[in-house]
């Protein structure tokens, strides 16, 4: 394998993100976390950080546009849906954007092992020549 220091720290991150809401569903809240709304800013703030470092969303492929594009729709109908669904639905809102966070994590670092991608977030990895 050749991940970097990015893919770790992205990792980590992610970490960060899958711990709370693991312990958010199977307990229904957690420090921090009282709900749906928590949730989906605690795992928007810091999966948009991973994700820029991690370097998730490769503008070039146009699958990781559509599954962070999908991220972002769902995390903030999340966040601004308390007023207008029930919460068995943000929750499933929830679980959708975790979803969308899982696939652009493993996605990024199943690319970056194949491309020994060496560069910093946000870089194209090299054109095949």
């Amino acid at each position: 394998m050749r991940l970097t220091r990015y893919d770790g720290v992205a990792t980590l991150l992610f970490a960060a993100i899958l711990a709370p809401y693991l312990g958010y569903v199977a307990r229904g809240t957690m420090p921090f976390v009282q709900d749906p709304e928590g949730m989906a800013a605690t795992a928007l703030i810091l999966g948009a950080l991973a994700g820029y470092i991690g370097g998730w969303i490769a503008p070039h492929r146009i699958e990781t546009l559509a599954v962070g594009a999908a991220a972002l729709a769902l995390s903030i109908l999340t966040l601004v849906s308390e007023s207008f669904l029930d919460l068995p639905v943000r929750n499933g809102l929830m679980a959708g954007f975790m979803g969308t966070l899982v696939l652009l994590w493993a996605g990024a670092l199943l690319r970056h092992e194949r491309a020994g991608f060496p560069g910093p977030a946000g870089l194209a990895p090299p054109a095949p020549a």
